[in-house]
């Protein structure tokens, strides 16, 4: 969970800062989630990558923010992904967000006008946290 939820994301960072270095320009979105604000039993690693994710895209930003790169962070609520099938007793998968709804936020990060940034965006199903 470590690998794929923190050091991968802080990789592919790496690996794309070279060239929005010389562009002068680029958006990076980072993907946390609510387990990093909000305790859920059964989920410490989870909301500690998740945790860590937030404040590496919120360091990033400011590091980065003089070189016209924008870095945000996606703080997103349940989503109804096969993720869920090897959890017991978890939330109705009927109210979680689609995975369409993610991928419509991001666009909306990523399509703001270059003068603008936006660091951070909390997306939760209409219910509320799950």
């Amino acid at each position: 969970m470590l690998t794929v939820n923190l050091q991968d994301a802080m990789l592919c960072c790496r690996a794309v800062l070279p060239v929005m270095r010389r562009q002068r320009h680029g958006t990076i979105i980072n993907i946390g989630s609510v387990a990093a604000r909000r305790p859920l039993p059964g989920c410490a690693v989870y909301a500690a990558t998740k945790a860590g994710i937030a404040a590496f895209s919120q360091s990033l930003a400011e590091e980065l923010r003089a070189d016209g790169i924008r870095v945000g962070v996606l703080v997103a609520g349940a989503v109804d992904t096969p993720l869920w099938d090897a959890i017991a007793n978890g939330p109705e998968r009927s109210r979680m967000l689609r995975p369409e709804d993610v991928a419509r936020a991001v666009v909306l990060m990523a399509t703001l006008p270059p003068h603008a940034a936006l660091e951070e965006l909390t997306l939760l199903p209409a219910g509320g946290i799950l």
